[in-house]
Formats: C-alpha cells, structure tokens, sequence
C-alpha cells in the first residue's frame, strides 16, 4: 500500500512505503524490536520479535487486513531468519539469547565456537592469520591492543546484544584487520524498567577453596553480575548498565599433583630434614622447611572488576547514544615455578594491575527518513602496572636490603649477601628454592590511549545505501620495563651522588649526569617515561618522547539490493603514520657506548604510508531457500607496535650485539601488512527448521614481519644486530560449514565445523630467530603454521521445556550439551643440547631462545594429539509473581580428560622431555645430584611442568594440558 506508515515501537524511527510498497528504515541500533504498520481503512498490524543486526538488512513482509476500524489490531511474532539474504560474506551471529543457554562462561568461549575461528593457549586466530591480524570492535571503536595485537576490552556477557564475527569479507567502512572483524554491539535500554542479578560460584555450601567434590576441585571461583534498564524519560532517553565482579583464588586450573617435600623425602629417602647445599651461594645445612603446595589449586588470585553501559536519547531528527565499557584486573604474581618460590610467596608477592576503558559518543542527525550523517567520537585509555606493594613506584627500593628491612622487617633482609645482592636461593639435589627475602618483582609500567573521530553520510538512494566517510585514530603510547635489576642497584649504591640526583629529580644540580650514568646499566626500556617512570613529552637527549602513530581512513561504500539481489561495493584509501624513527645508516648507527644515548640528530622519521583496498561482495538466491555468496577483498593494517618500538636504552643495547635479544623491538622502514582473500560459499534452508551455510575460502597474505640480521660495516661502532622487516608471506585455504537447527519438538542446536590449511614462511615475527642466530638460510618457503588446527568444529545439543510443557518438574527447563574439538597443532620434532640452562631445567626445548635448537624433520611435519570437550549446562526456572529465578549448575571438560595441547619437541609427548632418558644428555647431572635430583626432577618438571612453564609460556599460562573440569552453581533473578 503506498503511503503506509511503518514505526519502530518506542521510537521516533520509521518510513512510508513507497509506489511499490517498500519500505527502508535506516541506522536501526542492533536488537529485537516491534513493528507497527499503519493505513486509514486497514487494520494495524504489530509485528513483534524482529531481529536487527549490524550491518544486515531484515526483510520484513506486512498484509493488512481491510477491516473496519474499531476492530482489534493483528499481532505477530516474528520469526528468525535462517537465511540472511543480504550477507555477501560469512557472517555469524551469537546473541545474548543464544549465549545464556551454554555451558560456557566469557566471550573468548563464544569466539571459539565460530567457524574459521581457533583458540589455542589462550590465543585467537581467524581463517590463518596471526594473532595481530584481528580486528576487535565495541560500539564501532576498536578495542585493538596497538603493541600487542590482541583484544584489550572483555564485555560482560550479559551486557551484549549480539556478537557478530565476519571471518574476512567485510565492507569497506572496516579496516585494520587482516584475517577477519569481531563486531559486539551493547545492549539498549526499553521503555520498562528491568533488573537482573546472577550469581555463581564454584563451591558446594559448606566446600571451600581447593577443598575436592565429585572428584573436581574448587578454584575459589565466584561471579556476581547486575543488570539494570529502562526509561529515564519514556520513549526519549534510556539506559543500560551492567556491573560485574568476578573472582578467582587459583586464576590457572591446571592439573596439579601438589607436593610435600619434607614428608616425601621422608618417605622416599629416609631424611628426617632438607637442608641446603650451599652450591648457589647459600649456608650450607641451612634447614629447608615447608614446601608445601596441596593437590590441584595454585594460590593465583585474580579479581576483576567490569562495568558496560548505554544510555541513548532520541530527540528526531537528533540521535545520541553513549556508551561506557571499563574494566579494572588484579593480580597478585606467584610467578612461572610455584613449587620453587612457595617459601617467598607471600612474603614479597608482587602485584600487577591492569585498566581498560573506552568511551564513545554517537551522534546522528536525520536529514531526512532516507538520508542521515552520523559522528562518532570515542577516547580509549589502557593501562598496566606491575610493581611491589610495599614500594610502588619507588622502584629503587626493590633491590636495597635496607629500604627491605625498614618495609618487611629485618629477619627479611638478613640473608641479603650485599646490600644490593639479595638472597641466595636454598639448593636442593641442584634445584633453587626461593628464599623469603628475595624480590619477586621487576617494575612495569605502560599507557596507551587513543582519541578518534568518525564521520559517516549514508542515503538510501532507490535501491541503493550509499555510505561514505571517514576516520582518524591518534594513539599516545608509553611503556617502561627492565626496571628493577641488581646490577642497576649495585650502580645506585656505588655512586650515592647518582641515587641522590635520582630521587631528588630535575632539582639537584646532578641530575642530568645521573641520567646519563643510570643508562650504563643499559637495562631499562622506556619511552614516553623517564628513566624513573614519570611520564614525558618532550625528545631531548635525556628522554624519549612517547610513541604517537596516527591511523586514517576514507571510503566509499554502495550496497544495492533489488528483490533478493544484493551487491555490495566500495573503496578505502588507508593511511599509516607509524611515528617509526630509526638510524638514517643502518649498517652504521651512531650510538654512545658508555651512556647508551643515540643522537636524535641520526635518526630518520619514516614519514606515513598509504594504500588503497578495494571489496567487491555479491548475494544472489537461486531458489527461495538457496542464496549464493561471493566476495572479493583486499585488506591491510599496521604491524603490532611491540616489534617496531624500543627505547634508546634497549635500542643501544641491541646495537652493541652482546647480548641476546629475543624480541629486539627495532624495524626498518616498514610497509602495511597485506591480504587478498577470495570467499564463495551458499546458504541453504533444508526445511523450516534447518540451514546450514557452507564457505570456501582463500588468503594470501604479504609483508608479514620477520626478524633478520642487520650486518654493520667494517670499523663500525654497532655489531651485526637483529631487526625486523617486511619478510613473510602465508597463505590459507579452507572450508567452513555453519549449521543451524531452530527449535522445534523441544530440540535446537548447531554445528560448525572448519577446515583449513594455513602455511607460512613463519608463524610469528620472530620465528626465525635460532637460524638468524646460528646463522642458518632463513625459511623462504610455506611450512605448516603452529597455530593451524586443519579440523576444528562444536556441536551444541540443546532439548528444553516451554511454560506448560513437561508437567511442574520439567517445566521451563533445559539441558544443553556442548562438544567441541580440534585436530591438534603442528610442531616440529627437535633436537640440541642443555645450553645455557640449569639442572633443574635439564634439556627443555626453550622457545625464547631457540639458539641450541636443531629441527629432526621438515618445520612443523608433526602434530599435536587431537582434542575433545564436553560440557553441560541445566537450567530450570520458576517464577514468584513478576520475579523470573532461573537455578542451573554447569561442568565445564564434564569428564575431566587431560587433553594434551602441547607437547616436548624433544619426544613428541606431554609426560617425557627426553632429559632424564637420555644420557648424552643427564648422565652427569643425574650422577651429581644422584636419586633425590631424579625424584625433583620427576615431580617438579614432568609431573608438574615448572621448567616448561618458566621457558615455554611467555608469561602466559600456555601449559601442556587442557583446564581440568570445573563444576559451577548460580542463580539468575530477573524483575
């Protein structure tokens, strides 16, 4: 009917249909909305339950009925599609909805059950690419890590309306990523007022932290999430705010055996007492006392505080909402060896906090029903500290023994062998057991924040959207590390007139040479903080000012649809200010070896970079329940940050080419990181109950970073030094099935599965590292990458009651059952000697430092076991008038299997290294510590993973099992 009138509930939003009947309403926030539908002489019609995603079209079809007009409007409950028409790439969507019936908790969980998405030691890939190669977005803005890559923002799973991933495809308004986009949209407010409260736990009433139900441990686990929303003006302003504290008294949940070493020896050897070597410098006959850990808990606290929210008003033809997403984590560090450092534990434990908070802004101003522009501002600020409670910032403190005495007491620091040499670790059968007094801690700190804008124009011109606009992203990036060391403090307390000038600051006249004296320790990495972490700005040759990359972008975008025939086009001119300053003469940088200063008059700026991408999307149907997809990309981002920024201490260091440097953070002048990637695939509707999706894919990938050896010239002051540069290239191949069953007899589900071939040059930028370093041929040919996992896929088993279905007992409730699995990991088997590692590391493999390393077979020619989960979730509500109280219990790994995740290069399993059976190797270590260093070594190392942990995980909890099961408790009550 031309001319019928078509609102949103609620809203100021909605359109007229035109000659032909159709209707377009535009920048439509994601959620579930009601339809009403309008014309003089016909019934309205009320639609409810209609889903609106970002980016998608929803196709909405209305009849009304010519009535007379006292007679009672129509309502409808809408129905989700199971084909979304106007997809020219795979797109998956995971609502709130589908998210609360899992046994699952977080939303790297939700991730992870994707296709072309795969999660291993904590980390996320799409369809092959690296870890930096993401693209994360809240609200629009990105929540991108710019040193590391990964995703700095965590969203409460109940404050999300949707999460929405695009592996690859998509339109030209993104950019940044390479591999594929996670879009999560937060939750409105409505016209009614709504609340929330959840609860759960991991402990029975009665059960306490490591006590052991039901064979499965607690972990000291609780959650406690609040919702609130609704109207601050009806129909105008609204809310939501979500508040979250989760808890935890053993963050890892690793299998873990426990140890009780002097009742163990006891037993084994008939030693009533341990005592100390003396071998490390210890007293000799010293008594060894209470290395106690108990089975399967790790005192790892971590507490994590998070709030989302949104408040928007719609004042038509002004729009604005507002948005809030910040988050606070605290850790107390208990360090890579647990066993080794459980004397010191809780006597100098230090502390690491973390902060993560974005703002934004949209505004939007309606033109007309087809015609709007919107503004988009956001701030994001990150912060990290890691540093010891009693000092702070006073990191010149750590190391002194009487700056330790005055906090902890003198008993602390009687075993300091120098004022600024701590403790001697206790020796036992050659391994090192912490002493109460040593420091735990080095001294961390970084900052980076960012500011943008985003400009956007859309109108809806016949059949076409046109969008065009742009962006821009100035980041102000601060870090500081390798604070805290004993030969820094043994300088500080040689040279009293330097500490002085250090802790008086830019007052005392010393000031300036004890700057450039504090540099010869050439430990410290700072820029955008002084040498004593406060924060600077300026580039003199005492300081380093912070790092300020800038990211813009414009672009043009159509999307065209007429009848079911959707394309979708558009162009993005990509700009890149990298602020990369590097020496104008590599192969002859001018530094000053005794102070570790590099003249700024030396170095050169790389200026900016651009490129220019264009996509290219099609859907088309063939029948009315088939529609075909196609996609056509080019894709480019800036590398992670943390391998193109350092300091002038650690960049001197690196030039002086005597020590080591795992991740030297200096590159030459780079160009973005390219992707091409093609994408077919097709949507099928089996029945009304069933489709699936299926998507073939490829990506070639260039300009990927790769370290290399810089050789320097004859005479040159700088030896031959480690550098980053534009060097590897990858390509993945694969095949992705989505399948999706909606509700009917009680049952729903889905299946997704993927398969894919990720090959490389290297897995990581510094996967060349052991050959650059024995100078071998750096890989120039595609090897299986080390996070490919070629089979990978879940299976979700959902069986629920309805209200008045099943009788009192069953009603309103439900039992789903998640599998999920993955085909393992490539690897290669290894060889080489102990290295510059200790007994009671033996001969692990270390993969920070790849130097004694040789490869027995082609890179990456073997693979991790496969791995299988499952996981069960059972619900069951009941009402109390107008309050909704849902009780469930979830197991997450329900039958406890140690899955094997990573394994020792050496032997190609999880329980042997190789050290112990093999004598080239052990034989005189073995016949030096004799029985009780075999006994250490069997529990600490293989049954218990120290030296792996502290060699192997890069600071994360990367281990070689799975998590063991967990079993949690809660309550959700809802008015």
């Amino acid at each position: 009917l031309p001319g019928a009138n078509i609102v949103i509930s609620g809203s100021s939003l909605g359109a007229a249909a035109n000659i032909n009947g159709d209707f377009f309403i535009l920048n439509v926030v994601p959620g579930e909305y009601e339809l009403r539908a309008s014309f003089i002489g016909y019934r309205d019609v009320f639609i409810k339950r209609v889903i609106v995603n970002v980016d998608l079209s929803t196709t909405i079809n209305f009849q009304l009925p010519s009535e007379a007009l006292e007679v009672a409007a129509i309502s409808i409950v809408a129905e989700r599609p199971l084909v979304n028409k106007s997809a020219t790439n795979a797109v998956r969507i995971t609502t709130a909805e589908d998210i609360a019936k899992l046994p699952i908790r977080g939303t790297q969980a939700v991730f992870g059950l994707q296709p072309g998405v795969t999660v291993q030691d904590g980390n996320l890939f799409i369809r092959g690419g690296r870890l930096d190669e993401v693209g994360f977005f809240v609200e629009g803005s990105s929540t991108r890590n710019i040193l590391t890559g990964s995703n700095a923002v965590n969203l409460i799973p109940e404050a999300l309306e949707e999460v929405q991933i695009q592996a690859g495809g998509y339109n030209a308004e993104y950019g940044g990523a390479n591999a594929g986009i996670i879009t999560q949209t937060l939750r409105s407010g409505s016209n009614r007022y709504h609340a929330r409260l959840q609860a759960e736990t991991d402990q029975w009433p009665g059960q306490n932290f490591g006590d052991k139900r039901l064979d499965t441990y607690s972990y000291g686990y609780s959650d406690l999430v609040l919702t609130l929303s609704g109207p601050v003006m009806k129909n105008k302003i609204k809310f939501f705010v979500a508040g979250q504290r989760t808890h935890f008294d053993d963050s890892r949940q690793v299998f873990w055996t426990g140890v009780n070493l002097p009742q163990e020896f006891s037993d084994r050897f008939g030693v009533d007492q341990i005592v100390d070597s003396g071998e490390r410098g210890g007293k000799t006959g010293d008594p060894v006392e209470d290395i106690v850990l108990p089975d399967g808990n790790i005192d790892d606290p971590r507490t994590i505080y998070n709030v989302n929210g949104t408040l928007s008003f719609d004042y038509n033809p002004i729009l604005l909402r507002l948005s809030a997403s910040t988050a606070f984590q605290e850790d107390f560090i208990v360090g890579a060896r647990p066993f080794l450092d459980v004397l010191s534990a809780d006597v100098r434990r230090g502390k690491d906090e973390q902060s993560n908070n974005l703002f934004t802004a949209k505004l939007t101003h309606l033109l007309s029903p087809s015609t709007f522009y919107a503004l988009n501002v956001s701030y994001f600020d990150r912060r990290r500290k890691t540093f010891e409670p009693a000092f702070g910032d006073n990191y010149l403190a750590y190391g002194d023994s009487i700056e330790v005495a005055r906090a902890y007491g003198a008993a602390v620091a009687d075993d300091y062998r120098q004022r600024a040499l701590g403790p001697a670790n206790y020796d036992v059968a050659n391994f090192p057991f912490s002493r109460p007094g040593e420091r735990r801690t080095a001294y961390l700190k970084e900052k980076q924040n960012y500011i943008s804008a985003n400009l956007d124009f859309t109108t809806q011109y016949k059949n076409h959207e046109i969008k065009f606009g742009g962006s821009v992203e100035r980041w102000t990036v601060r870090r500081i590390t390798g604070l805290g060391q004993e030969t820094q403090f043994n300088l500080l307390l040689s040279q009293p007139d330097v500490a002085r000038a250090l802790r008086t600051g830019p007052s005392d006249p010393g000031y300036e040479n004890a700057i450039l004296t504090w540099r010869r320790a050439r430990n410290t990495n700072a820029y955008g903080y002084d040498v004593l972490g406060n924060e600077v700005d300026d580039d003199s040759e005492l300081f380093d000012a912070p790092k300020k990359p800038v990211l813009g972008a414009v672009y043009l975008q159509d999307k065209f649809e007429v009848g079911d025939l959707v394309i979708n086009a558009g162009v993005r001119f990509d700009y890149f200010n990298f602020d990369q300053r590097i020496p104008a003469d590599l192969a002859n940088p001018e530094f000053n070896l005794l102070d570790s200063s590099i003249p700024q008059s030396t170095l050169t700026d790389i200026g900016t970079k651009t490129e220019i991408s264009p996509r290219l999307g099609f859907a088309f149907p063939v029948t009315d329940r088939t529609v075909f997809h196609v996609q056509y990309g080019r894709f480019v981002q800036a590398p992670q940050f943390s391998n193109v920024y350092s300091g002038r201490g650690l960049t001197a260091l690196i030039f002086g080419a005597g020590n080591f440097v795992a991740n030297p953070g200096i590159a030459k002048d780079l160009d973005p990181i390219t992707t091409v990637q093609y994408e077919i695939g097709f949507n099928q509707a089996l029945n009304d109950f069933t489709a699936f999706d299926l998507t073939a894919f490829y990506r070639d990938v260039k300009g990927q970073l790769q370290i290399t050896k810089q050789i320097t010239d004859a005479g040159a002051t700088a030896g031959a030094f480690n550098i980053f540069q534009n060097q590897d290239f990858a390509t993945t191949k694969g095949l992705e099935l989505s399948m999706t069953f909606r509700r009917t007899q009680h049952i729903a589900g889905f299946i997704s599965y993927t398969f894919s071939n990720a090959q490389g040059t290297g897995s990581f930028p510094n996967s060349s590292l052991g050959a650059i370093e024995l100078e071998d041929p750096v890989p120039t040919i595609v090897t299986p990458l080390d996070f490919s996992q070629k089979h990978r896929g879940s299976i979700s088993f959902d069986y629920r009651f309805a209200r008045g279905e099943g009788g009192p007992i069953l009603e309103r409730s439900g039992i789903n059952l998640l599998t999920t699995f993955n085909s393992g990991h490539p690897y290669t088997r290894s060889g080489g000697g102990v290295g510059q590692q200790g007994a009671d590391t033996g001969g692990i493999l270390n993969s920070s430092d790849p130097r004694g390393r040789t490869a027995l077979e082609g890179i990456g020619a073997s693979t991790t076991p496969w791995v299988t989960q499952l996981d069960l979730r059972v619900d069951k509500t009941v009402s109390f008038g107008r309050i909704n109280a849902n009780f469930y219990v979830y197991a997450q790994n329900l039958l406890n299997t140690k899955n094997v995740v990573n394994v020792y290069q050496r032997t190609g399993n999880a329980t042997d290294d190789g050290f112990l059976t093999n004598p080239d190797l052990s034989a005189d270590i073995i016949r030096a510590g004799g029985d009780p260093y075999v006994f250490l070594y069997n529990l600490l190392n293989l049954e218990n993973r120290q030296h792996w942990w502290v060699n192997n995980t890069g600071g994360s909890n990367e281990d070689l099992f799975g998590r063991p099961r967990q079993i949690r408790f809660g309550v959700s009550v809802e008015y």
